[in-house]
């Protein structure tokens, strides 16, 4: 026989970059610096990637999307750079995806893996939402097996196009657990970007706004007991 509705387990979903993850936009910034002979500075303003300001140029959702290919992203920074004055040097795709697959690039909060973990020994079912491209989703899959092989919902938005907060990826992720019976109410969802959590909020999901980047994750864990109604006093250091 089916579970009754009020068996139904809880869902906690994550975001990865500037949740889970650090993506080093400085770093990739500088990189692609220098080899277009340019500064990480000139690059930054051109391109308007700052996950901690939440800005992000066009060309970023689009990959995200799929809108575009990396090639032809590619080429779209090549002709933004040389818009702006600041390409000195040419360079190819295969420089180009040298420093977009950097693995120094990302980096794994330190508080992630042991949470994740205890999360999962509790018999939550854990999920990833995240807007985030098919490269760097490959990379992180791969360089982090033991945390990915956790979750047993991923919706990235290459695979859906669409990015949060657009309603349909609440409504994809609800449908990804629906044979558990499954309702927005039963389902939390972390991420750095207030406006994904407000519209996850409005969607009837629990948001919780977490900037691993900057926030003490004591916040996070006393959200998590408060909404799941459980003990998670982790001793974990940034």
């Amino acid at each position: 026989m089916p579970k009754a509705k009020n068996e139904a387990k809880k869902v906690i979903f994550f975001d990865l970059g500037g949740t889970l993850f650090e993506f080093h936009e400085k770093r990739f910034n500088a990189l692609l610096g220098d080899i277009a002979g340019a500064s990480r500075e000139e690059v930054s303003v051109a391109l308007q990637y700052d996950i901690g300001k939440g800005e992000y140029h066009q060309l970023w959702i689009d990959l995200e999307t799929v809108s575009i290919g990396l090639f032809e992203f590619y080429k779209r920074v090549k002709k933004i750079l040389k818009k702006g004055g600041i390409l000195n040097h040419d360079f190819s795709f295969t420089d180009f995806f040298r420093i977009f697959t950097d693995r120094r690039v990302f980096e794994l909060y330190p508080f992630s893996l042991p949470l994740i973990k205890c999360l999962n020994e509790k018999g939550l079912i854990l999920g990833i939402i995240s807007n985030i491209n098919g490269v760097h989703w490959v990379i992180l899959k791969t360089s982090y097996k033991e945390l990915f092989n956790m979750f047993s919902v991923k919706i990235p938005s290459f695979e859906i196009r669409v990015r949060k907060p657009k309603e349909k990826i609440w409504k994809v992720a609800l449908e990804s657990v629906d044979e558990r019976r499954t309702s927005p109410s039963d389902c939390i969802f972390v991420d750095d970007r207030k406006e994904n959590v407000l519209s996850a909020s409005k969607f009837g999901m629990k948001g919780i706004h977490f900037r691993g980047y900057v926030d003490p994750v004591e916040k996070l864990l006393s959200r998590l007991s408060y909404e799941l109604g459980i003990d998670i006093n982790l001793k974990l250091k940034r």
